[in-house]
């Protein structure tokens, strides 16, 4: 499972398959970063949330503040307070300090050992994966609402662009992948239809740039993306342009904006044949009281790597309180 895709896609004589191997995924990624996703599917052991991500993180906070847990939205940390050694704390933006018996960061890792612990505490094989693991791309964005049925169109497809499309921060795409959501009607309003388009891209640096230097050239290099992806769109599918409701575009500065994550990267440590066969640290020499958990302490990252991290930090802890663990509600 640890082979490279290019490779494996070797195996095959149509050039056409040999081509699937590389259309979406980068080469040198793991067959099993492909595998695995389809074998889930298929022994229906994975799929889509209705309602996206938005619900499903609605339906996360629902349990958790049942379970007593207390949020703070819109409140950014910027510290995690060490004393002696132990993690005694965190603080935020707005300057409020909070003590804690025990600091779970499940943020990005790069900002967690950088910034928040101020490159204090830095093992040597986070040392090495932060300087030379290739990373999960960051994204570009189009989110399109028409003002029509879309019920005809496949739900998903990664069609041929013709000519290649060139994002201004210089890397060139063959395809893109478009999702049509006419298979969830939370997302529009009824005979109206979400269509999204993704570019992956590993160019972050480009977009933060152009963010600091020349913020009316960054809108109207979106607004240029967005007019040249409906314009590929109407070409493939027809009635497009004329049922526009909509129109958002993300970049990777927006993913750093929002989420932190390093380079924009929206899932950690890509998943090769070296990275794979890898493990990283959770807690770190020196620092008692605290783990990091989620997508940058495993290679290959996702939701179920994430939702496991969680568990197991939970069956830790209850372990230090002496207190029986549990995976099901109170009644």
């Amino acid at each position: 499972h640890l082979i490279p895709l290019e490779e494996y896609g070797k195996r095959f004589s149509s050039p056409r398959i040999r081509e699937f191997f590389n259309v979406s995924i980068p080469g040198d990624w793991s067959l099993a970063s492909l595998t695995l996703g389809l074998a889930q599917q298929h022994i229906k052991g994975a799929g889509y949330p209705v309602g996206g991500s938005l619900n499903l993180v609605r339906n996360m906070e629902r349990v958790i503040k049942r379970l007593g847990a207390d949020l703070r939205y819109g409140n950014t940390v910027t510290k995690i307070n060490v004393v002696d050694g132990v993690a005694v704390g965190i603080t935020t933006e707005q300057g409020e300090t909070i003590a804690a018996d025990y600091v779970i960061s499940a943020a990005d890792g790069h900002q967690t050992l950088h910034n928040f612990l101020g490159g204090t505490f830095m093992p040597q094989p986070l040392q090495h994966a932060y300087e030379t693991y290739p990373l999960f791309p960051s994204t570009v964005f189009v989110a399109l609402g028409l003002d029509r049925d879309c019920s005809a169109l496949p739900h998903a497809s990664t069609p041929y662009l013709d000519p290649p499309l060139e994002l201004a921060d210089g890397s060139v795409h063959t395809h893109f992948s478009v999702t049509v959501y006419n298979y969830d009607d939370t997302l529009a309003p009824k005979g109206k239809t979400l269509v999204t388009v993704l570019f992956n891209t590993w160019n972050s640096g480009y977009w933060d740039d152009l963010v600091q230097t020349d913020r009316k050239q960054y809108e109207l290099t979106k607004d240029g993306i967005a007019k040249q992806v409906i314009g590929y769109l109407e070409k493939m599918f027809g009635d497009i342009k004329e049922h526009i409701d909509m129109v958002d575009v993300s970049t990777p500065h927006s993913v750093i904006r929002y989420t932190g994550n390093w380079k924009g990267s929206y899932e950690g440590f890509a998943p090769t044949r070296k990275t794979l066969s890898k493990t990283l640290p959770k807690t770190l020499k020196g620092l008692e009281n605290f783990s990091m958990i989620g997508q940058w302490t495993a290679p290959g990252g996702g939701l179920p790597t994430a939702a496991k991290d969680g568990r197991d930090i939970a069956i830790k802890l209850c372990k230090l309180d002496k207190r029986q663990f549990t995976g099901t509600l109170p009644q």
